[in-house]
């Protein structure tokens, strides 16, 4: 993999990674990813098997980092400050956009342009069937965006959307398709 990496990921005008805390990405492939790919989309997941031993904070940098509330709030050991502080705080300085989606609350937007604010996204579905999956099909949206568009309102709508629309898919039986997207902008679009 290293051997990979280092002949081939800067041939890739943007690298994706899901850090899901397996052990695969060590900090030697972590230092090749940060130090080599034109425009970095990171994602880093807690979960049952790895809560509170796969944070954030192992990486350096990033062009996007995108995490939901709980996590952020793992890595920086901080349950109580109010989101505005935590969008603040120095240590997600070194990503340059940053994501956090909120669950029923929507998700949030920072870029390094504007340090101490951010955009607030309202949940554009709060009758969920099954969240699973709704912020990595944020995240996959946001990815695809972020470089291609400076409209970081329109980014972070289509990742609402697209976060939306898996919360109506149970399980992964279906996807979350472009099409459903599109037809869903443009009737946000029309009202």
């Amino acid at each position: 993999l290293k051997n990979y990496l280092n002949k081939s990921i800067r041939k890739f005008d943007k690298v994706i990674v899901c850090d899901f805390g397996h052990g695969l990405l060590n900090n030697e492939i972590i230092k090749i990813i940060q130090k080599k790919s034109k425009y970095l989309c990171l994602n880093v997941q807690t979960n049952s098997g790895n809560r509170g031993y796969n944070l954030f904070k192992k990486y350096d940098y990033a062009n996007l980092l995108m995490l939901d509330e709980p996590e952020v709030r793992l890595g920086l050991q901080d349950r109580y400050s109010s989101l505005t502080d935590i969008i603040k705080n120095n240590q997600l300085k070194k990503f340059k956009d940053l994501i956090i989606t909120r669950g029923i609350k929507g998700l949030a937007f920072r870029s390094m342009r504007n340090k101490s604010s951010y955009l607030s996204f309202k949940a554009l579905n709060v009758n969920a069937i099954d969240t699973m999956g709704a912020g990595d099909a944020a995240f996959a949206y946001s990815c695809m965006f972020f470089n291609n568009t400076q409209d970081k309102l329109l980014t972070g709508l289509l990742a609402s959307i697209a976060g939306a629309i898996k919360t109506t898919i149970v399980g992964h039986e279906s996807i979350v398709n472009n099409k459903q997207v599109e037809r869903t902008l443009e009737s946000i679009l029309k009202k």
